[in-house]
């Protein structure tokens, strides 16, 4: 019969797979077919790349009904090939499937101790740190629920007792605040992880992401710099046009970079022209770090950020220009 079902899962016609994602879930309701659903995880787990919004839908509340009911010590590996498959859902764009992903991401790590929180669920987890802070400003408040008790979890988890109470009822500048204070070694690591978020879909989590980049940019010593211009050159990805003054709205004052000096103007002045002294990381942090920054003309080339910060670009009133060097 597995087998059976196993071909069956390989048709196209969305009407057959969703029967078949159907039968998976009254499968995982009875303890006798635990040998048999194994076998069909992973084909459960290859539909949520299906190119049919509605497959994908339906495998995730499969997959919802499959966290909840799989023990962790008969399903560990099926939990954590899971995770890995959620993550890039977690930035989904349809509230819906983010919302799911959030609802399952959060139980499957529920169910994980700090005696099996190792290599590679430690890893993945600690690589997604950054995104679900700044889901805490998710435009869903369902996901900003789910969320901060998932946080809670991980600090226990890790043994971070003070990050744990900072995790549980502060906002969110303050979390990234703490944690850069007490997990200053991982500085580079966060830092990563809030330049991918310079992609989010949403605004809140963009302007987050820029405004905590800032803050480990200024941190940051001239070695550390040159290596994350040496990581980050040419793998950055253009990220979807917006306005750089609805990214970094609410953060602080734009400062001195180098000889020249930001306009006291706000974000409707006149363009603040930067000029190359300083590096690319000096430069980014002045710029995240504007309320209200005006048109800024970055100096060319900028090895790591450029290709980042390119996207955002409007598609007719570009805030962000480069400009040859002299």
């Amino acid at each position: 019969m597995v087998r059976t079902l196993a071909n069956w899962f390989q048709r196209e016609e969305p009407a057959v797979v969703k029967l078949l994602l159907r039968a998976v879930g009254i499968l995982s309701r009875h303890e006798s077919t635990g040998k048999q659903l194994r076998a069909l995880q992973p084909y459960v787990l290859s539909c949520c790349y299906s190119v049919d919004g509605s497959i994908v839908a339906e495998t995730f509340q499969v997959l919802r009904d499959l966290v909840d009911q799989l023990p962790w010590q008969h399903s560990a590996a099926f939990l954590i090939q899971l995770a890995f498959t959620l993550a890039p859902f977690l930035e989904e764009e349809s509230e819906h499937l983010r919302l799911t992903a959030f609802e399952i991401y959060g139980a499957l790590l529920a169910k994980v101790s700090r005696r099996v929180f190792v290599f590679p669920l430690r890893h993945q987890v600690l690589n997604l740190l950054i995104l679900l802070v700044l889901h805490l400003e998710d435009a869903n408040g369902r996901i900003a629920q789910i969320a901060r008790p998932t946080l809670c979890h991980l600090a226990t988890l890790l043994g971070w007792s003070k990050l744990r109470a900072t995790f549980a009822e502060k906002d969110i500048w303050t979390i990234l605040s703490a944690l850069l204070q007490q997990e200053v070694g991982r500085a580079l690591w966060f830092l990563k992880q809030s330049i991918q978020l310079f992609r989010s879909p949403q605004v809140p989590i963009r302007r987050a992401a820029v405004w905590f980049a800032g803050q480990i940019i200024q941190t940051l010593g001239a070695e550390e710099a040159r290596e994350m211009d040496e990581v980050h050159a040419g793998q950055c990805k253009p990220a979807p046009a917006a306005c750089p003054s609805d990214v970094v709205a609410g953060a602080q004052k734009l400062g001195q970079v180098g000889s020249q000096q930001s306009p006291s103007g706000g974000g409707d002045g006149e363009a603040c022209h930067l000029g190359a002294h300083g590096d690319s990381w000096r430069l980014l942090s002045a710029w995240a770090a504007a309320p209200y920054p005006p048109p800024l003309h970055l100096p060319f080339p900028l090895p790591s950020l450029q290709p980042c910060l390119a996207g955002f670009h409007g598609a007719s009133e570009s805030r962000l220009q480069p400009q040859p060097e002299a």
